[in-house]
C-alpha cells in the first residue's frame, strides 16, 4: 500500500501514471496502471524522489531526487528499475525541479535554483 501518493504524470501512451510514494521518511518513484491497480515501486534509495516527466519511448521517468540533502536529476527505467544520476551537484543550497524530456529524448530541461541567505541587523527604537 502506498502512503501519500503525489506528483502524478502520464506515460506517453496513457497506460501508466508515475507518482511519488512515501515510505517512512523517504519518497520513491512508482508506477500504476491508469486503469487502476497496485503501484510498482521503481526506486529504493534513501531520500526524496519527485517524478515529473516520461521519456518519449515510455521507458524512463526523469525525477528530482535529494540524497543526503543534496538535490540532483535522475532517471529510472520502467523496464529494469535501473537508475542513473544525470547531474552531479554537491551544494546543499541548490534545487532542481520540474525536469522534462524533449520530444526527441535528446535533452532534459529543468529549473535550477540556488538559494542564498542574508542576515540583517536593525535597531529597534
Amino acid at each position: 500500500m502506498c502512503v501519500g501518493p503525489g506528483w502524478p504524470c502520464w506515460s506517453p501512451d496513457g497506460q501508466f501514471l508515475a507518482l511519488e510514494i512515501k515510505r517512512g521518511d523517504d519518497t520513491h518513484i512508482a508506477i500504476i496502471p491508469s486503469k487502476g491497480g497496485e503501484p510498482v515501486q521503481l526506486t529504493f534509495a534513501r531520500g526524496q524522489s519527485w517524478p515529473h516527466s516520461w521519456s518519449p519511448d515510455g521507458n524512463k521517468i526523469v525525477f528530482a531526487g535529494a540524497r543526503d540533502g543534496v538535490w540532483n536529476l535522475w532517471w529510472v527505467s520502467r523496464a529494469d528499475k535501473s537508475v542513473k544520476q544525470l547531474t552531479h551537484n554537491t551544494k546543499l543550497n541548490v534545487y532542481f525541479r520540474y525536469p522534462a524530456w524533449s520530444p526527441r529524448a535528446n535533452q532534459i530541461v529543468s529549473e535550477y535554483s540556488e538559494s542564498r541567505g542574508n542576515i540583517y541587523l536593525m535597531e529597534l527604537r
